[in-house]
């Protein structure tokens, strides 16, 4: 069975930020965080275009093979 765990993405920030140059730091370091799942997320987006892909691929060659099975033994009798 798949194992379901937290995940965490990290980034350098400020643990309790007061002044505004802190805030803005903390700030910059959560915008880059989403840049970071942003990115993971496009990479799981495309592997699954790419699978799907794939597999439409596979497909459509088993049913021009079988096409063409099917014709070759019609002509065959």
């Amino acid at each position: 069975m798949t194992e379901i765990v937290k995940k965490h993405i990290v980034y350098p920030g400020i643990e309790n930020p007061v002044t505004p140059a802190q805030v803005r730091v903390e700030i910059c370091g959560l915008r880059n965080a989403i840049k970071i799942a942003e990115e993971l997320v496009s990479r799981l987006e495309q592997v699954l275009t790419i699978v799907e892909l794939k597999r439409e691929e596979m497909s459509n060659e088993q049913s021009i093979r079988a096409e063409k099975g099917y014709t070759a033994s019609k002509e065959g009798t």
